[in-house]
C-alpha cells in the first residue's frame, strides 16, 4: 500500500505502540471511524496490553473490520489514513444498502409476488 504520509496519524500511531496511551478512537461527522489499542483488543475477551502488536478496527456504520498488525508506525498510520480517505464512500455505501433493505423490495424473504 503506498499512499500519501499522514503525519498526524505517525504522531498517534508512534504514541500507541510506545505505550503513552491505550488507546485512540477517531470519529468523523458522529460516526466512528476507526480505533487504535496497544497490544491484542479482542473482541470478545480480554485487552491483552503485553502484546507487541497493535489493534487496529477500521469502523462503518454498520460493520467494523479488527485487525491485529505487526508492523511500523508509518504502515500502521497507512491503513488508517486509506481508511480515512474512502470512509465517506463507506458510509454512502452503508446508507444506500440500508435504505434498499428497508424497502419493499429489499425486505427480507421479498418473493417478487
Amino acid at each position: 500500500m503506498h499512499i500519501k504520509r499522514n503525519k498526524f496519524n505517525e504522531l498517534i500511531v508512534k504514541q500507541i505502540m510506545a505505550g503513552e496511551y491505550p488507546s485512540y478512537h477517531n470519529s468523523k461527522n458522529g460516526n466512528k471511524c476507526w480505533s487504535l489499542y496497544k497490544g491484542n483488543k479482542r473482541m470478545y475477551g480480554e485487552h491483552d496490553l503485553t502484546d507487541p502488536r497493535v489493534t487496529l478496527i477500521l469502523h462503518r456504520p454498520n460493520s467494523s473490520t479488527h485487525i491485529t498488525l505487526e508492523c511500523d508506525y508509518i504502515e500502521v498510520a497507512e491503513y488508517i489514513t486509506n481508511h480515512e480517505i474512502n470512509f465517506f464512500d463507506f458510509v454512502k455505501q452503508d446508507e444506500s444498502l440500508a435504505e434498499y433493505l428497508s424497502s419493499d423490495e429489499g425486505a427480507w424473504g421479498y418473493s417478487g409476488t
